[in-house]
């Protein structure tokens, strides 16, 4: 390798490359606020050593764990929450969320449909080198009941209801390409 030196017998721990292993050890990482899955770190002077060199850097590479509720797009944390036709219709006060940092309370506005969202400031992740934090989206899914779950009286609000419905909602598609296709993510 350029040393002038010709090995005669390769030792059993380099094989001749001039590389030495260092021991096992644990090792604490310190992992700064906001930093996401595929970001990698240098802990100095951990990985191995090369002949005439100095001992190299251990390279940390992190892995996400999905949660059971919630996904993250960005720095946005992403829920599902269903409500019943009637909470859709009418509203609903103080709707129980649980995010990382507890539990909140919001309003759901009347008129929702499937695929609504409600934005939290302040309740999604830490961003990177940042003290800002990124949202709550909450997307909204109605529950439709099967119609021999609902008795006569309930049948009947719900025939009035479907004659004063407006034809102007907005369905799952077009909520999708409104957040999603005009979004950076997919940008062409």
């Amino acid at each position: 390798n350029g040393m002038g030196n010709i090995i005669l017998e390769n030792c059993n721990t380099c094989y001749g490359f001039g590389v030495e292993k260092q021991k096992e050890e644990e090792v604490d990482v310190l992992i700064p606020k906001g930093s996401r899955g595929g970001m990698p770190f240098a802990i100095k002077n951990k990985g191995d050593y090369i002949k005439g060199g100095q001992i190299g850097d251990l390279l940390v590479n992190l892995k996400e764990k999905e949660h059971e509720e919630y996904s993250v797009e960005n720095n946005n944390i992403i829920i599902e929450k269903y409500i019943n036709i009637f909470e859709a219709i009418f509203g609903k006060e103080n709707l129980e969320i649980q995010t990382p940092y507890g539990l909140i309370r919001v309003n759901v506005p009347s008129g929702c449909f499937s695929g609504k969202y409600l934005k939290i400031k302040g309740k999604g992740l830490p961003i990177y080198n940042s003290n800002e934090v990124g949202y709550m989206i909450i997307y909204l899914n109605v529950s439709i009941p099967n119609s021999d779950e609902i008795d006569e009286s309930t049948k009947e609000s719900m025939q009035f209801l479907n004659t004063i419905t407006s034809k102007n909602q907005k369905g799952v598609y077009k909520v999708f390409k409104e957040h999603f296709l005009n979004s950076k993510w997919f940008a062409f």
